[in-house]
């Protein structure tokens, strides 16, 4: 017997992903201070997604003076960390502010599931979902209806079902004139039939 699963394309697990929020180019290098390498630089380094709490922490801090990369922050977005704060966040966007990630292929999607930043929901109630192949065509798959959602603190995330579209890189875009701020990001894809036969 053959059943098809759904298995997840953009988390943590990956730790090669390619994300972006802002025009490429827009981006500068976070000052961490220290002269060389420490035990904490090196855990940065071997989990990317400490790497990436350490981040939101220093930004967050009231002491954080720190400029950080855009690819740094937009990491956020699929980290595997969802606590209702923000994962990533831009700067106040006339045209729409927006997040990607770049899967590496065209694959077959399932569904997006999306956990909003809890304390400021009401600013993505017109959130669009937009894919493409080649990040240059982009088709709209889902726009939101107005109403806010939330994840973590509800447990009702997000959850726009796609019925096996393909695509490689999947933007979530907000409305114009809203900063955007999302907790995490999950794409999830369909298995195919020959990898997945159940039961053995």
């Amino acid at each position: 017997m053959t059943k098809r699963r759904a298995y997840l394309l953009a988390a943590a697990v990956l730790g090669v992903l390619v994300v972006r929020w802002q025009a490429p180019g827009e981006s500068a290098t976070p000052s961490v201070g220290g002269t060389g390498p420490s035990s904490s630089e090196a855990r940065e380094k071997a989990d990317p997604a400490v790497a990436d709490w350490l981040v939101q922490a220093r930004v967050r801090s009231a002491k954080a003076s720190a400029t950080v990369a855009t690819a740094e922050d937009a990491a956020g977005g699929c980290d595997g960390i969802k606590d209702g704060k923000w994962g990533f966040h831009t700067a106040l966007e006339k045209d729409g502010a927006w997040w990607q990630v770049d899967l590496g292929k065209v694959h077959p999607l399932t569904r997006v599931v999306v956990y909003n930043r809890c304390d400021t929901a009401p600013r993505t109630a017109w959130i669009e979902l937009l894919l493409s192949n080649d990040a240059k065509t982009w088709t709209k798959a889902y726009r939101h209806d107005g109403k806010c959602f939330y994840g973590f603190t509800d447990g009702k995330p997000l959850i726009i079902s796609l019925s096996n579209a393909q695509a490689r890189f999947v933007r979530l875009k907000n409305s114009p004139g809203e900063y955007f701020h999302l907790d995490e990001v999950e794409v999830y894809g369909a298995v195919p039939r020959s990898r997945c036969v159940w039961p053995r």
